[in-house]
């Protein structure tokens, strides 16, 4: 499963939530997904989005080798731990991110 972020009618993540509010993260949790969220960790409050982050680095560099690494691994985790999992990304940054895979 993967979710899709930005643009009309997709999935939209906005700082302007409630704290109560459920997202992705709260329905596929309990069912023994891991729900991670690639490179846009500015989402909140927190409590409304339970993502794993793989989080970028210093944003003066081209980090699509970092994204790669750091997916993967946890993507690795996921099949070592026999679990189903749900990367969330921003489109753009997993188009340029596909280019290099």
């Amino acid at each position: 499963m993967v979710a899709r972020l930005g643009g009309p009618g997709r999935y939209t993540i906005t700082r302007k939530s409630k704290p109560d509010t459920k997202s992705i993260p709260h329905y596929l949790k309990p069912l023994g997904y891991r729900v991670a969220l690639l490179g846009k960790s500015h989402v909140g409050p927190k409590q409304a989005y339970p993502f794993e982050y793989i989080a970028g680095r210093n944003k003066s560099q081209d980090q699509n080798q970092h994204y790669l690494e750091e997916t993967r691994a946890f993507l690795d985790s996921c099949q070592s731990e026999n679990k189903p999992f749900c990367p969330v990304y921003r489109v753009e940054r997993l188009a340029r991110a596909v280019h290099y895979w």
